[in-house]
C-alpha cells in the first residue's frame, strides 16, 4: 500500500501547482460559463478594474443611455463588472423612465434617480449593485 502511495505521489510543491492549476481552471470555466452563481458574480467584483468602476458609475448615474452605449462597445460588453451593472442600470432607467411618463407616479422618478446615483457610487467602490427584484429578474433571465 505504502509503495503505490509514493509512485503516484508527487512532490508537495507539485501538489501544490495541481491544486492551483485545478483552482484556477475552475475559476476560468465558471467566468467564461454563462452561469448565474454566486462565484461568478463574486469573481467579478474581484477582477473589477478603475475602467469597469468608472462605467458602471456612468451607466447608473445616466441610465438607460450609458448602458445602451456599453452594449455597443465590444471591449466593453463582455467585462463581467460592468454586464452585471449595465444590465441592472438598463432595466432602472426603464423603470425610471416609465415612472416619469406616469403623471400619477412622476413624483417618484427622481427618488429611484437618487438611489441608481447611491448605487453607482457602491460601483464605483467595486460592489455588483444588487437591486431588490430587479437583480433577480436579470438572473433568472441569463442576463448576469
Amino acid at each position: 500500500m505504502t509503495e503505490e502511495m509514493n509512485a503516484d505521489a508527487n512532490t508537495p510543491s507539485e501538489k501544490i501547482e495541481d491544486v492551483i492549476d485545478g483552482v484556477v481552471e475552475e475559476i476560468d470555466d465558471a467566468v467564461t460559463s454563462n452561469a448565474t452563481n454566486d462565484v461568478v458574480y463574486d469573481h467579478a467584483a474581484m477582477t473589477a478594474t478603475d475602467d469597469d468602476k468608472l462605467w458602471s458609475l456612468l451607466a447608473f448615474v445616466f441610465p438607460p443611455l450609458v448602458s445602451i452605449i456599453l452594449f455597443f462597445m465590444e471591449d466593453k460588453k463582455n467585462r463581467p463588472f460592468i454586464k452585471a451593472n449595465s444590465i441592472q442600470a438598463l432595466i432602472l432607467g426603464v423603470v425610471i423612465a416609465a415612472l416619469t411618463a406616469s403623471a400619477l407616479l412622476s413624483c417618484l422618478a427622481l427618488p429611484v434617480w437618487l438611489y441608481s446615483v447611491y448605487l453607482g457610487f457602491k460601483a464605483y467602490n467595486g460592489d455588483i449593485a444588487e437591486i431588490p427584484g430587479i437583480t433577480n429578474f436579470a438572473k433568472n433571465q441569463g442576463w448576469i
